[in-house]
C-alpha cells in the first residue's frame, strides 16, 4: 500500500515537470515555476502535493489566503517556493529574494519571496 502511495506521489510529480505538463495546466495555459522561472524540483512539487491531503480545508484556505496576499500566491505555493504562470508570460524583469514573515494561528512562519525593482531601481 505505502509502495502504491509513492507511486502515485512519483507520477503526479513527474507529470508537473515535464514540458508539455499536464491536462489540466494545458487547459488552463498555466505553468508551475520555480523563483528562477525553471521547472521546481521534486521536492517542491512533492511539497505542493502534499497539500491535496488536505482536501476540501485546502480549497477553503485558498478562498481565504489568496486574495489578501500582495502576489496573489497560494499558501502551498508559498512553502514550495513556486509560482503559477501564464504559460506565455516573458520574464517579468530584474528581481530581489526577499524574506517575509506570516503570523498565523499564533505560529511564525518566514517565505522567501520575489520582489521586482521596478524600472527605476534597475540597474
Amino acid at each position: 500500500m505505502l509502495g502504491g502511495g509513492r507511486l502515485l506521489v512519483l507520477c503526479h510529480c513527474e507529470a508537473l515537470s515535464l514540458p508539455h505538463r499536464r491536462l489540466s495546466t494545458r487547459l488552463g495555459r498555466v505553468r508551475i515555476v520555480d523563483v528562477h522561472g525553471q521547472p521546481p524540483s521534486q521536492r517542491a512539487l512533492t511539497l505542493r502535493l502534499l497539500f491535496a491531503v488536505l482536501g476540501p480545508f485546502n480549497i477553503v484556505l485558498d478562498l481565504l489566503w489568496i486574495p489578501s496576499d500582495p502576489y496573489k500566491q497560494s499558501l502551498r505555493d508559498k512553502v514550495a517556493h513556486t509560482y503559477v504562470v501564464k504559460a506565455s508570460a516573458p520574464p517579468a524583469g530584474p528581481a530581489r529574494v526577499v524574506y517575509r514573515n506570516y503570523y498565523m494561528m499564533g505560529m511564525s512562519f518566514v517565505f522567501q519571496e520575489i520582489e521586482s525593482l521596478g524600472p527605476s531601481r534597475a540597474s
